[in-house]
């Protein structure tokens, strides 16, 4: 899931159910807790937001000095993504705006079992998902009511991808371990879009990483060519490492020497102490950086900070 991938994958994990489960769409606010079994991540008391195709989460981290809050809001029509970060101990407050990524819809496995359990006055039923997603697999074992469906990320084709509403869930994943996740309390109601609304704060700093406008990318042998309509040449401090690798390597299939020659240049600047900076996504980062907040690695922090800001010119 990069946290907004691997914080929607990981506390909503993508599958496909919808010739499963009832097309009742959960509107309304849910708060719930998660606990990580893996020592890199603090445990988070999260509360959604759902309404339409407007997904709200709220972080708050609960343990450690360094406490922060995070603001997510997801727009999956508009495809937009908006982030706001405080973090006191750095007396830094941030705003960043990024594209929801299309994901590819993953392949599936859907077990039910005669298990009930009434949370909340709702009936909820023992199920196991597992989905694949590039060859790697992710396992949800929980109690969930099936008569909901909540509205996650979008695919390649446009559409969105539905999760069940799990009232308890175990998720066994194959990088962030395994996360316990409870639901604390849920609310159906119906919401005012003022919780949706994506206006920056005057005292936070705005990162905007989304694609400009008159951006184009050509695909085919012209794949390693962007550009925007002003005529300036792509930067490529968007690519991870091993993107930059494969364009380079096709470069040189196509005998294209003034793009390998760029490339080439690129990749041998990225080293030093924030090269495993540079090679990650912009979710990854945002991740990176709460953790390193939560530990009080304020250097590290500073450094991903760095690099985030770089990704909005």
């Amino acid at each position: 899931m990069n946290l907004n991938k691997y914080f929607f994958v990981l506390y909503l994990i993508v599958i496909t159910v919808e010739s499963v489960f009832s097309q009742t769409y959960f509107e309304g606010k849910i708060t719930q807790e998660s606990v990580y079994t893996s020592k890199s991540a603090n445990n988070l008391i999260m509360n959604f937001y759902y309404k339409n195709n407007k997904v709200r989460t709220d972080y708050d981290l609960l343990t450690g000095a360094s406490q922060f809050t995070s603001i997510s809001i997801v727009d999956l029509d508009k495809r937009e993504r908006v982030m706001l970060m405080n973090m006191p101990k750095l007396k830094s407050k941030s705003a960043t705006l990024s594209d929801v990524d299309l994901i590819e819809r993953p392949n599936e496995r859907i077990e039910k079992f005669e298990d009930y359990k009434t949370i909340f006055n709702h009936k909820c039923q023992k199920i196991v998902l597992t989905s694949t997603i590039n060859g790697k697999e992710t396992k949800v074992t929980g109690y969930a009511d099936l008569n909901y469906l909540l509205k996650t990320l979008v695919d390649f084709n446009g559409k969105t991808i539905d999760y069940p509403l799990f009232f308890e869930s175990e998720t066994v994943t194959p990088t962030m371990g395994t996360i316990i996740t409870t639901v604390l309390n849920i609310t159906e109601e119906t919401l005012d879009e003022d919780i949706f609304n994506t206006s920056i704060p005057s005292d936070y700093s705005l990162i905007d990483t989304r694609k400009k406008k008159g951006q184009t990318i050509v695909s085919s042998n012209n794949v390693l060519n962007s550009s925007l309509n002003n005529g300036k040449t792509e930067d490529y401090s968007q690519f991870t490492n091993s993107e930059l690798d494969s364009k380079l390597q096709a470069a040189l299939k196509i005998e294209d020497f003034d793009t390998a020659a760029k490339l080439k240049e690129v990749i041998e600047k990225r080293s030093g102490p924030i090269l495993k900076y540079k090679s990650k996504s912009l979710l990854e980062l945002q991740d990176l950086l709460k953790i390193a907040v939560s530990k009080e690695e304020f250097e590290t922090a500073n450094l991903i900070q760095e690099e985030i800001k770089k990704r909005s010119n």
